[in-house]
């Protein structure tokens, strides 16, 4: 156990040698003794002490009731009086020192060492206490919640900071007042609470109240705890309007669904008749029929890839398409898938260049796998250059994934139209659009389904030179 270290104050030699002896036989060390409050100021700012008896009368500028208000104010060490007199006067200008406590000449030992030990009890217990409220004020000061604690009237004693900022309020110009002068609640016919802040906003609070009582019982205060909860009410309302959203959408696509089968059968008339116009199947046509019979085919076509990509992405969005997956050989769909786009690209005089792995086999619905590829390749050979373009396709493994690569030597991409490629019915250029035709659905759908296999797609652009499309999926499909 350490030694405990006392100071003694005592302008009397005789006394304060017969003091340091009585202490040093109880156990005590005793360093040094001195006769002056400035004597003793030096010593505890040289070696300190762990408590200090001192004479309220010594000698020097400042008596011993002076001496241990600088001591207590700026060593926070504790001081037992050491006195002869005990009139009133001198009394009262002591206790305001908040001495720990008070031997009056002559003593005893026992005496003596019971009020050191008290002291040194008392000292003990104010330092854990004070530890305690420093913990409790840091833990106050550092949580979210608001809180206000308040005497047995509603008068406001404390605000933490997070109080302080939610209600606008200081607590120099709270403190004092009632809790419904700072704190203005508001609640509303549905149960929620709303917080008019010091500057007129208002937030959405949730809030607690504790009374605190004393050992009978009897109030003597209440603490009040509450918490900003305007993020969780917009979260919560967010959330909300998802679900809506989410619903109208899902009835939407339902919908333009069922819409759109309904128009597949007599477009799909129109189409044939049309054909058989084309062909003089029902007789002979003058050239101003043909071609209004070609234009016809053509428009029914063009409606009918339109119809049937809104039927895809409207299944998409709705959760109806299933993928039906299988062990299929990558070159071999991408051969069939070159042979629909072969023709094409060859009245335009594009290049088309392949560069697969010859053995690479993947687990995918070959049929979307197809649709996703030939969406690629006929934008890559409908924004290619005319007249010797190039459209280069490769495919390969990398770790667990496949990737594929369809690349152009077309007009590009600007660099802010990027973010709006995979949009729903949403086409870069108006002019392009008229240009080149399309329906502004075939990214969409080709993303979402690259993604239904678990891939990711991705572009690479310069404008004015090119395009490269590059998507991975998965090797094995997780089952």
């Amino acid at each position: 156990m350490t030694e405990v270290r006392i100071l003694v104050v005592e302008d009397e030699r005789i006394v304060a040698e017969d003091l340091r002896m009585r202490l040093q036989k109880m156990g005590y060390a005793v360093p040094s003794t001195v006769s002056s409050g400035d004597e003793a100021i030096r010593e505890l700012e040289k070696n300190g002490a762990d408590l200090v008896i001192m004479d309220i009368v010594i000698k020097g500028e400042m008596d011993g009731i002076e001496t241990a208000d600088i001591i207590r104010s700026r060593f926070d060490v504790p001081v037992v009086y050491l006195t002869a007199y005990a009139d009133e006067e001198m009394l009262n200008r002591a206790r305001i020192t908040e001495p720990f406590g008070y031997i009056v000449k002559p003593f005893d030992e026992r005496e003596l060492h019971i009020t050191i030990e008290m002291a040194l009890y008392k000292s003990k217990m104010e330092n854990k206490l004070k530890e305690a409220k420093e913990r409790f004020s840091a833990t106050l000061n550092s949580i979210g919640d608001g809180i206000i604690a308040m005497d047995s009237g509603r008068r406001i004693l404390f605000m933490n900071p997070a109080a302080r900022s939610m209600t606008g309020r200081d607590l120099d110009d709270a403190r004092g007042k009632s809790l419904e002068e700072v704190y203005n609640i508001i609640t509303n016919g549905n149960g929620e609470s709303t917080l008019v802040t010091g500057n007129g906003k208002t937030i959405f609070v949730e809030h607690a109240y504790t009374p605190l009582k004393d050992s009978k019982g009897k109030l003597n205060g209440l603490v009040l705890v509450f918490r900003d909860i305007s993020g969780r009410k917009r979260a919560e309302e967010l959330r909300l309007e998802n679900m809506r959203l989410n619903y109208a959408n899902k009835i939407k696509s339902e919908f333009i669904a069922n819409t759109s089968h309904e128009l597949v059968t007599p477009l799909n008339f129109i189409i044939g008749f049309s054909e058989l116009l084309v062909r003089n199947t029902v007789g002979e046509l003058n050239e101003t029929q043909e071609r209004y019979a070609e234009n016809i085919n053509k428009s029914g076509r063009h409606l009918l890839m339109l119809i049937n990509d809104i039927l895809d992405l409207s299944r998409i969005e709705a959760g109806k398409i299933g993928l039906f997956f299988e062990n299929i050989s990558v070159s071999g769909t991408i051969n069939d898938t070159i042979s629909l786009i072969k023709e094409k690209a060859g009245k335009h005089n594009i290049h088309l260049i392949t560069d697969i792995d010859p053995g690479l086999e993947i687990e995918a619905d070959e049929q979307r796998l197809k649709q996703v590829l030939l969406n690629l390749l006929d934008n890559a050979v409908k924004f290619s250059k005319k007249e010797g373009g190039t459209v280069t396709i490769k495919a390969g493994k990398e770790g667990d994934m496949a990737l594929f690569s369809v690349s152009d030597t077309g007009i590009g991409i600007r660099e802010e139209d990027m973010k709006k490629l995979f949009n729903q019915f949403e086409q870069l250029d108006s002019g392009i659009s008229k240009k080149y035709g399309g329906t502004g659905l075939g990214l969409a759908i080709t993303k979402k389904l690259v993604e239904l296999h678990g891939g990711k797609i991705t572009v690479e652009s310069r404008y004015g030179e090119g395009s490269t499309f590059i998507f991975v999926i998965p090797v094995t499909q997780k089952r």
